[in-house]
């Protein structure tokens, strides 16, 4: 068993590697969108975009099974109890058997609708059925052969596939953005690039695997022994199956409700905007990660008071990360996007503010969710349900009426109901066993020092002399400006007035 200081640096090595490999993704990613721009065009951006939409849809069946197989893990993996971890994990492919075949069964009938779907777009049809092809053949290869890599999160290594896949892709993507500029069947090459790194990936991470976890191994049980002899799990999948579609709705079927009410060109000038704010959200996660990795291990100590403090101290902690980045995407966001795409690509500045309100609804949100996934809470479906017509239902009426703009205001109804009424209720009552109005409290008094932040700061910041969007150099020193701004006396307010953040800023500076 690791001793806790083992534990402790292993959680700090992967929150440092992850950090990263995300920072270089995420620099990346914006190099090769601009030249996919450029040389494929708006058209084919959409179209390749639109394709993993949709391919993420179909994979809603396998939602909740690598979420479920964790939580099942780490009892085994705490005793090396190697007998049930290999039983675990033969159910685990079992199961991603039948849901890669559903899934390839789903998008049969999905492309039969292709003609359909694209009819009026000026590339040729091929494209959208190679493009989908070949991103739906990589899902099923990683599920069919590398489901064994959850081992990596579940001993706390994860910094090991991170690396060997992050290089991988940095070749795979460097060599795409140069074929794109150099050749003149450049989206082709890309597609078969897509192919090749595909399969070395996974030959890799299989290998990997192998050598890491020698004694992984199928278990020769069927489904219904195993199912008999580990029916939590099946319930644990069942429940998160529902969880999760929440999430499908939000990052997967809102582009596609974009194309269907408005074009593939509107897609891209969105996904542009998604892709930042996604990079923001990435980053604000790795820097907490080896906060958030002991909670589980918390709860499972039943120290109800110790776990109720340190939830505050998080969110309390999350709160001020959540309102300095999302005051910075509103600042910074137009600037950012002129030099790096080109003024066309801009938004207005009521779409933008109706992106950050959905990003800060997202952030807020994390606490509450991950202590409710580590005490194993999912018996609430209903909510989950509720939410999702809510969100669905209002995009849908929104982009109907409004276009833009309502889908973006309209698609988040269910959350912040669900957010602000539900899930505090429902995390409080069943893992700490009291009210939730000391929450409700501590939510409100942090929201009206945002709300004291974004007044002091706004206004000065806009008067800056500096032009943000002339030059790259520019831009880096109004960011930086922006930004330390907005930390400063957002975290000074909340250090004056929010004691749990006060404590665990202190707690983070011991452990420097």
């Amino acid at each position: 068993m690791k001793t806790e200081p083992s534990m402790i640096s292993m959680g700090l090595k992967n929150v440092k590697i992850s950090l990263v490999f995300n920072i270089l993704t995420i620099l990346l990613q914006f190099v090769s969108r601009k030249v996919f721009i450029e040389y494929m065009g708006l058209e084919i951006m959409g179209l390749n975009s639109t394709a993993m939409n949709f391919l993420r849809f179909l994979n809603f069946a396998e939602l909740g099974i690598v979420s479920g197989v964790r939580f099942m893990l780490y009892k085994p993996c705490h005793y090396h109890d190697k007998e049930t971890i290999n039983d675990i994990l033969t159910l685990q492919g079992i199961l991603y058997r039948h849901v890669s075949l559903f899934i390839a069964g789903c998008a049969i009938i999905l492309m039969c609708f292709f003609p359909m779907i694209f009819k009026g777009c000026d590339f040729p049809l091929w494209m959208a059925y190679a493009s989908f092809i070949i991103l739906l053949a990589g899902s099923l290869i990683g599920n069919f052969f590398n489901y064994r890599q959850i081992m990596f999160g579940v001993t706390r290594t994860e910094y090991k596939i991170t690396t060997g896949v992050g290089i991988i892709t940095y070749i795979k993507v460097l060599l795409q953005i140069a074929a794109m500029c150099i050749l003149d069947k450049g989206y082709i090459c890309w597609l078969s690039m897509e192919t090749v790194f595909c399969v070395v990936t996974a030959v890799w991470v299989r290998n990997k695997t192998r050598k890491d976890f020698p004694f992984l191994k199928k278990v020769n049980k069927n489904l219904r022994t195993l199912i008999s002899e580990y029916g939590i799990l099946v319930v644990k999948v069942r429940q998160l199956f529902f969880h999760r579609i929440g999430s499908i709705v939000y990052t997967e079927i809102l582009p596609i409700i974009i194309f269907a009410f408005i074009s593939l060109e509107e897609v891209t000038i969105y996904g542009n905007y998604h892709a930042i704010f996604r990079g923001v959200s990435i980053l604000c996660a790795s820097t907490l990660a080896g906060v958030t990795a002991g909670i589980g291990d918390l709860i499972a100590g039943n120290d109800r008071e110790r776990t109720y403090n340190v939830f505050h101290e998080i969110f309390a902690i999350r709160f001020v990360m959540a309102g300095v980045a999302c005051l910075c995407l509103y600042t910074l966001s137009q600037p950012m996007i002129v030099l790096w795409l080109g003024k066309e690509f801009l938004l207005s500045d009521l779409s933008l503010f109706l992106m950050v309100l959905s990003l800060f609804i997202t952030l807020l949100r994390t606490t509450i969710d991950t202590f409710i996934q580590a005490a194993g809470l999912f018996q609430d479906i209903w909510a989950t349900m509720v939410e999702t017509i809510l969100n669905l239902g209002g995009a849908i009426v929104g982009g109907y009426l409004y276009g833009l703009n309502g889908i973006l205001a309209g698609y988040r109804i269910g959350s912040v109901l669900i957010l602000i009424f539900w899930k505090p209720l429902f995390l409080f009552r069943n893992s700490f066993h009291s009210s939730s109005t000391h929450y409700n409290l501590h939510l409100l008094k942090s929201l009206l020092i945002l709300a004291a932040t974004t007044a002091v700061c706004l206004p000065v910041i806009r008067h800056l002399t500096i032009e943000s969007s002339a030059s790259w150099i520019d831009f880096g020193i109004y960011s930086m400006t922006a930004g330390t701004t907005y930390l400063f006396v957002m975290s000074t307010l909340t250090y004056l007035f929010d004691p749990c953040f006060k404590t665990m800023i202190k707690k983070i500076f011991r452990k420097i």
